[in-house]
């Protein structure tokens, strides 16, 4: 195994959790309504809100399949990986144009943030098979995974002490101690994900290629590995089950602090 690429796979979680913590569960909803949804009716700015992380839950459960299949069938799963990070990466960091009333602005960039974290998750946790051999491979995972609560909490941790404190960072007011949160996810993804960008080299092999149309390639793929479900009834009832439990979760983590 290739040490330095398996730690750059784990520090990806630590990189990209931050998103998790401060954007999705505990500061962002918070900011949408107080900010963003200050000159709309609170009830009628929690509805947006729901109705926002809806419309992300949608895109990201159709594109994932598809995406999953391009990538397997054109090897390029680091490009993916990429586009779909600094995209996310990057939509967080405009939340610090986001100010009182710009609703639609923080609706639209918490989309293509969530599309960002979500698709780039669906190229990073492929790579696992790529670097890790069977027998090893719930190891890394499991270390992966605890390596994203520990530097999710971290920084969630600092954040909000710099919107609670904002003159001990020199910020003159919560609002802009918020806006320089948001900034430092951005910061803090990108920096750590440079590991994975940096020691990960999967090269597409001989056996794939790019197809003239990936994206119709991708729901063939799709579309063929949903008529051979049937043939495995409990991994279909697991499939679903988790849908839905991973759904509810979600649902809890983004609505509870709203």
């Amino acid at each position: 195994m290739d040490k330095k690429a398996i730690r750059g796979w784990m520090m990806y979680d630590w990189a990209n959790s931050a998103f998790a913590t401060t954007m999705l569960a505990a500061v962002l909803p918070i900011f949408y309504l107080e900010v963003a949804a200050k000159t709309f009716d609170e009830n009628l700015a929690l509805s947006y809100w729901s109705y926002t992380n809806s419309i992300a839950m949608l895109l990201v459960a159709g594109l994932a399949p598809v995406l999953g299949a391009i990538s397997d069938i054109s090897g390029y799963k680091m490009r993916f990986l990429r586009i779909f990070a600094y995209a996310g990466m990057i939509a967080t960091a405009c939340f610090a144009f986001v100010n009182e009333g710009d609703l639609l602005l923080a609706s639209v960039l918490f989309i293509l943030g969530t599309v960002g974290f979500s698709g780039g998750n669906t190229f990073y946790d492929s790579l696992l098979t790529d670097l890790v051999p069977p027998e090893k491979r719930d190891m890394v995972s499991s270390q992966g995974y605890a390596l994203g609560y520990v530097g999710g909490g971290v920084l969630l941790t600092v954040n909000l002490l710099m919107i609670q404190q904002p003159a001990l960072f020199g910020f003159s007011g919560s609002l802009q101690a918020t806006h320089a949160v948001f900034v430092s996810v951005a910061v803090w993804w990108f920096l750590f994900a440079l590991p994975l960008f940096r020691h990960v080299r999967i090269a597409p092999s001989a056996v794939y290629s790019m197809p003239r149309r990936p994206v119709a390639a991708g729901f063939a793929r799709l579309a063929r590995t949903l008529r051979h479900l049937g043939q495995y009834p409990e991994l279909l009832k697991f499939l679903l089950a988790f849908w839905l439990f991973n759904d509810g979760i979600n649902t809890v983590i983004t609505m509870a602090a709203a």
